[in-house]
């Protein structure tokens, strides 16, 4: 459900949770990594929402986490007390209430004890000047204390050594957290450009950063994985990409 949610589901939200990489599947015992079936190998994620709304992210990454971990957690947090009631509800009403928990927190409170594998939002992104927003609705949307920012500047504190921060921005500000991700000592490894139908302009990118490590140095000029995604042939006819991605959580598909 998303009756009181002070930010609707929608095709954001939704796209993120779906294309955002899940933690990887770690050997266990050093050295061993060429010898041990990861498949066959239990580790448990522990994830977070940032500004989850109604949960729709949470319950996108728990499906896909409950076919690849025995365990795992994703912990769901937003400011909006009635959001986070009705995430609550749709959590506890979801075959994985047992792996998910919400709390009514802002993004800057949240303390540093835990250091997550992966952190994904749909962060706000309406600035037009509004320094005290009015509505439930200008709160969920504007850039406050959760931004793409505020998520970048916080991520090397809460990541874990290999962990993964995604979220999905409008495009044009892109290349501004590129450069700003890599003055905090992050890498940029991937980058999808997001048009509604081939003609379109690009309207969104979905970008995923990982901490800084000997194997990925943080540079601005370091990108592992552009590419565009269309989201629709028709009006309401997806793409086959969008088909793949999406076909075990959207009814219609």
């Amino acid at each position: 459900m998303h009756t009181v949610s002070a930010h609707k589901v929608g095709v954001d939200g939704v796209l993120v949770a779906l294309w955002t990489a899940l933690p990887e599947v770690l050997a266990l015992f050093p050295g061993e990594s060429t010898s041990i079936d990861v498949d066959s190998v239990d580790c448990a994620p522990l994830i977070l929402d940032a500004g989850c709304g109604c949960g729709v992210i949470s319950l996108i990454l728990a499906q896909r986490c409950s076919e690849r971990f025995t365990d795992f957690r994703v912990d769901a947090i937003d400011i909006d007390e009635p959001s986070v009631e009705e995430a609550s509800d749709n959590f506890r009403r979801s075959l994985w209430s047992d792996f998910l928990g919400v709390e009514n927190i802002a993004f800057d409170m949240l303390p540093g004890d835990n250091r997550y594998s992966l952190i994904v939002s749909n962060p706000p992104y309406f600035d037009a000047g509004i320094s005290d927003p009015v509505t439930r609705r200008e709160r969920a949307r504007h850039c406050g204390s959760l931004s793409p920012l505020s998520l970048i500047a916080r991520a090397p504190e809460l990541l874990s050594d290999n962990g993964i921060l995604s979220m999905i921005v409008p495009s044009e500000s892109a290349p501004s957290l590129i450069d700003f991700a890599a003055e905090e000592g992050l890498v940029t490894e991937r980058l999808t450009w997001v048009k509604g139908h081939a003609d379109a302009p690009v309207k969104r990118a979905l970008l995923q950063f990982r901490r800084r490590s000997a194997e990925f140095p943080a540079s601005s000029d370091t990108l592992l994985n552009e590419n565009t995604f269309v989201l629709e042939t028709a009006p309401g006819v997806p793409t086959p990409e969008y088909h793949l991605l999406g076909r075990d959580f959207y009814l219609y598909f």
